[in-house]
């Protein structure tokens, strides 16, 4: 209670002992290109990455002089684990999947503790976004373009969903953040009770954020809806799926906030007592952005994949060498573009 009646948005103020060193390069890395990709002429891509994590609020001086340190939105968002979890020592943001007929056990799990990428808010974002909507229904619809348009409302709900999660976590409380997909509903929870009541948050038009240093973080890379309209965009998912309406309530002992969204129409494809399609795998993921961009930098793949530099690394490579890929440049340069066996209608390779 005390935390959140300050009138300083808590997740702006610097930390002593944090210093821009408790920030991971692979995350802020992964950010800018998130930021260019959305937002291509956007001034901010000409700052260095000090004067672009200032302007956004990671980085900051006490009373407005010394050192630049992290803000605790900094170290949230782009703060290497050990780092993270020396200020909030229970952080831990968790995501699993599980279909009915898999007798409780979870089909994918992602957590921040797994080693497996950047272990902050950023890294478990870009990790879990994707896995969210990944085996919903894609009702085939064309823009005024007659291209193909890929997102749903139910999609950008979810999206919206887990980002809701991650901006109003009271991340000093006891519980982690936990998504869970099933094949008929998504359930989301958060340490931390809700700041308007829930009524009032279910009407929408009210934002009142625990973290809006990172909302602001977020909508920069058009990752949530703009203030106040987040809940009304998932309700009208719902609505538009035939689901029944969200459920939204908390808890106080200890503080803990729940949302679960019916998926309805939404859901993956297949009867109750089907297997769920499976997720895209790494390879899939990347042979689709290059798909729809031409071609990419690792940086760009790595953002996408949500992994660290190594296992992205590999990845490609392996990709490469079995002509799913080829490179273009060389040194720092190097950028992917689809090989003979990555374009659409290619054999299968050894075929």
């Amino acid at each position: 209670m005390v935390r959140d009646a300050s009138p300083v948005p808590l997740d702006a103020a610097p930390l002593p002992g944090f210093g821009p060193d408790a920030l991971c390069p692979e995350s802020v890395a992964a950010y800018r290109n998130a930021l260019s990709s959305r937002r291509p002429g956007h001034s901010w891509l000409a700052l260095s990455d000090e004067e672009l994590l200032v302007r956004l609020g990671a980085l900051g001086r006490e009373g407005g002089e010394g050192p630049l340190l992290a803000t605790r939105a900094g170290l949230l968002m782009f703060g290497h684990e050990h780092e993270v979890v020396r200020e909030f020592p229970s952080f831990f943001l968790d995501y699993r999947e599980r279909y009915e007929g898999e007798g409780g056990r979870w089909s994918d799990r992602v957590t921040t503790a797994d080693g497996e990428r950047p272990g902050n808010v950023l890294g478990f974002w870009q990790a879990v976004s994707a896995r969210l909507t990944a085996d919903l229904r894609r009702p085939f619809s064309t823009d005024a373009a007659q291209l193909r348009v890929d997102d749903t409302p139910m999609r950008r709900a979810l999206r919206e969903a887990l980002v809701n999660a991650l901006i109003h976590a009271d991340y000093y409380g006891s519980r982690p953040v936990t998504v869970m997909k099933f094949r008929d509903r998504v359930e989301v929870a958060n340490p931390g009770d809700l700041r308007v009541p829930a009524d009032v948050a279910l009407r929408g038009g009210i934002s009142d954020a625990r973290n809006p240093t990172l909302m602001k973080m977020f909508s920069l890379i058009d990752a949530c809806e703009r203030a106040g309209s987040g809940l009304d965009a998932i309700r009208s998912a719902c609505a538009a799926a035939h689901a029944a309406d969200v459920e939204l309530s908390d808890a106080h002992e200890p503080p803990v906030t729940r949302l679960t969204v019916h998926l309805g129409d939404a859901a993956a494809l297949g009867s109750p007592a089907a297997p769920a399609a499976a997720p895209p795998t790494d390879e899939e993921r990347v042979l689709g952005l290059l798909a729809r961009v031409g071609e990419a930098p690792r940086s760009a793949v790595q953002s996408e994949l949500g992994y660290g530099g190594t296992k992205t690394k590999r990845l490609l490579s392996s990709m490469v060498a079995r002509g799913l890929l080829e490179t273009r440049g060389a040194g720092n340069r190097v950028t992917y573009v689809l090989g003979p066996q990555g374009r659409p209608g290619a054999p299968a390779p050894g075929l």
